[in-house]
């Protein structure tokens, strides 16, 4: 360490002149001593000469001369003595001042310069070498902690704490071991060798898993006593588990040094153990790690076991929060046993696309990257984005037929057409058995009509079924049967309703029994309000601009029939929107962390179209960032591959291509993200996954790339994902 070579060039400096304070103060005053005396001893005997050659009558004279001269001299050897002290103590407090300051600055927190005191004296000179490795020591362990603290993936942090851990032990190598989740092993991650490469992998299997109830390592043992553990054995005496990690680390000695440290969390729990290994070759037979570097590995490890445990506890969180996302799409698809794969189809599809335009090196997404956070969120997105699902209704969802609501209501109609059958009979019996035509007769002409409600029932029926697209002369028919078909209702349908029903129905006065009705009709009752809770504002807080429908629903007969495209009402069609509406609501009220905040428009956006006509916010392409157009693209394709919808069959790629083509034509999709979709063959292996074996025919993709858009470009699309579109904050 720096601090040991600093210690030892030191030393080299001043080990010649290097004395214990005491030793300094004794020669010193013994030096003034000494000189005080010769000068008095010089100074008498030279005044006792100069008196003894004096006349007698002079000598008193002569005396007190002396006399005062001695106290002369005494004063001014006195004062020397003073300066000489002070002399002393200023040189003394000069390297005691810089200590102090150095302390000053410890206590700061300021490690910026370096105090190198040489005065000769030792423990002064022993003060400063502690001073400056106390400096070192916690500048470098708080380096640690920082470095340890800012790494955010598991494995890069487990390769930096035992980086730092051989580091500062010195160390030839060594190897970290975690805790399995039931705690009964303990499993290798990582290990460092004395070449200072980083291996992932042990050669041997019983060195990769150790249990603990096996007791034939010093980390088994020292995970399970919970405290270092340093020992200094032969080479060839090394036991198996640890004799495999020495070999892994090429430790070429005959004696080692071993030091196992486990990792402690804060409450005292084993969450790992950190293996250093010394070559000890030259060290005594007994001599092991000193104290003081134990203490300073153990110190490191305490703040290496904190980062540890908070890095598993933040992954723990994540893959909780991971589980109940795919747990609540899970539960989006089981609803409807008919969207059953498109909450997981849209995620792999969506990254399929992320993924290519990360790789493409040139065109509008040459600048296009998404840093590990992105990822996340495009990931959680493309798993919740379907999420309001929960608050659609089933049978809307599901709904295969124009007239089905809870049930395929043209059951209902057909029974009405069976009344209308029996009526007729009825009718022409009764005429037959009052003198009427011939029953050869009747019977022909019951046979005739009932062919005829036959064909018109079987018209009703086709026209229940939805498609691409209705003639206009089928509904014209089936309005003229409406009109012209009746049944007689005979019953009360006021009795065993529901509250709700009931409500709808007394808007309207009863009819007297028996009544006639029409075998398809559109009744007061078949249309449900819109309440004011059902309302969605013009300026409501979330940017929504809705075409809101002045029902809630419309079950008219007819009215369902007369649906041109698919199963849907407009009302129906509503709900079914909503569904993103729902969506973005629920995920703006998450309190999502700052860099998962792009989640909601990520998720909200894949119904939105390029030319600003999609829905709920009519934003424009350029008001959309690169995932969300990602997201509206992936979203489509699923849609028009998948073999599960109840109201279509599956296209083959052919037609889907044809149909995303259209989508690039008009301004529904992005076209240079399509573009790339086509290019980099991610429709491909989407198909070769996901798709029936018969859909898989010869797309014209050629035809499909040379589509450019009929409306203006929707904005500028290259650069990261943050850098084209503000985040949205919920």
């Amino acid at each position: 360490m720096e601090t040991t070579a600093l210690r030892n060039n030191f030393a080299l400096r001043k080990v010649a002149n290097r004395y214990p304070l005491r030793r300094h103060i004794t020669a010193f005053f013994a030096t003034l001593l000494v000189i005080a005396m010769l000068a008095l001893g010089a100074f008498a005997a030279w005044q006792i000469f100069a008196l003894l050659a004096l006349p007698d009558d002079q000598k008193e004279l002569g005396v007190n001369r002396i006399i005062w001269m001695l106290v002369i001299v005494s004063a001014l050897l006195l004062l020397m003595s003073i300066f000489a002290v002070w002399e002393l103590a200023r040189r003394l407090s000069k390297p005691l001042r810089s200590l102090a300051d150095e302390a000053q600055s410890i206590r700061d927190f300021d490690f910026s310069n370096g105090v190198a005191v040489n005065t000769g004296i030792e423990e002064v000179d022993e003060l400063s070498i502690i001073m400056n490795e106390m400096k070192t020591t916690i500048r470098r362990f708080l380096e640690i902690g920082s470095s340890l603290t800012a790494e955010r993936d598991l494995h890069s942090l487990l390769n930096r704490i035992l980086r730092e851990m051989v580091d500062v032990s010195r160390a030839v190598g060594g190897v970290i071991y975690l805790l399995e989740e039931d705690g009964s092993a303990l499993r290798f991650e990582t290990g460092r060798n004395a070449e200072g490469q980083t291996f992932e992998a042990m050669d041997e299997d019983y060195a990769t898993r150790v249990p603990l109830e096996i007791r034939n390592s010093i980390i088994s043992d020292a995970a399970m006593r919970r405290k270092i553990e340093d020992r200094r054995v032969r080479t060839d005496e090394i036991k198996s588990v640890d004799r495999a990690i020495a070999t892994k680390l090429n430790v070429k000695g005959q004696h080692v040094e071993l030091i196992a440290v486990p990792l402690l969390s804060p409450r005292g729990e084993a969450l790992g153990v950190v293996m250093l290994v010394h070559e000890a070759d030259g060290k005594a037979e007994s001599e092991t790690a000193s104290g003081h570097l134990l203490s300073l590995i153990k110190a490191i490890a305490g703040s290496a076991a904190i980062a540890l445990e908070n890095q598993q506890l933040m992954l723990a969180q994540k893959n909780l929060m991971d589980s109940l996302i795919k747990l609540v799409a899970s539960a989006i698809d089981r609803k409807s046993p008919h969207t059953g794969g498109h909450c997981t189809r849209v995620p792999a599809l969506a990254k399929m696309l992320a993924e290519a335009a990360v790789k493409q090196n040139y065109g509008p997404f040459a600048n296009f990257r998404l840093s590990d956070q992105e990822w996340e969120a495009l990931e959680l997105a493309s798993w919740l984005h379907d999420c309001g699902k929960v608050t659609t209704p089933e049978y809307v969802v599901d709904k295969a037929t124009k007239l089905e609501t809870l049930y395929n209501r043209i059951h209902e109609i057909r029974t009405r057409f069976e009344v209308v059958k029996r009526e007729n009979e009825i009718t022409m019996l009764r005429g037959f058995l009052k003198g009427g035509s011939s029953l050869r007769e009747v019977e022909r002409q019951i046979a005739e009509f009932n062919a005829v409600i036959d064909q018109e029932y079987a018209i009703v029926a086709e026209a229940n079924i939805g498609g691409e697209g209705m003639p206009p002369e089928i509904f014209e028919r089936v309005k003229e049967i409406a009109q012209a078909r009746t049944w007689t209702r005979t019953l009360d349908d006021r009795i065993g309703i529901s509250h709700e029903e009931m409500t709808r129905l007394k808007a309207q006065p009863p009819k007297p029994l028996p009544v006639l009705e029409h075998v398809i009709d559109d009744k007061p009752e078949h249309v449900v309000i819109r309440e004011e809770r059902d309302q969605m504002p013009a300026d409501n807080a979330w940017g929504f601009k809705l075409r809101v429908p002045s029902h809630k629903f419309n079950l008219g007969e007819l009215h369902n029939l007369s649906i041109q495209r698919g199963t849907l009402t407009d009302e129906e069609r509503y709900i079914i929107n909503d569904h993103i509406v729902q969506t973005i609501i629920m995920l703006e009220s998450l309190p999502f962390p700052r860099h998962l905040r792009n989640v909601p428009e990520i998720a909200g956006g894949h119904h939105e179209r390029m030319d600003g006509n999609g829905y709920p916010r009519r934003l424009m392409g350029k008001d959309m960032s690169v995932l969300a157009r990602i997201m509206a693209i992936a979203d489509v394709f699923e849609a028009l591959t998948a073999g599960d919808r109840p109201y279509k069959k599956a296209k083959p790629l052919s037609e889907a291509i044809k149909i995303m083509g259209a989508f690039k034509r008009n301004g529904h999709l992005d076209p240079d993200l399509l573009d790339l979709f086509l290019e980099s063959n991610v429709w491909m292996d989407y198909s070769y996954r996901f798709l029936n074996p018969e859909q898989m025919d010869e797309p014209d993709i050629r035809t499909a790339l040379s589509i450019r858009p009929a409306s203006e470009p929707i904005g500028p699309r290259a650069g990261n994902m943050g850098a084209e579109t503000p985040r949205r904050i919920a």
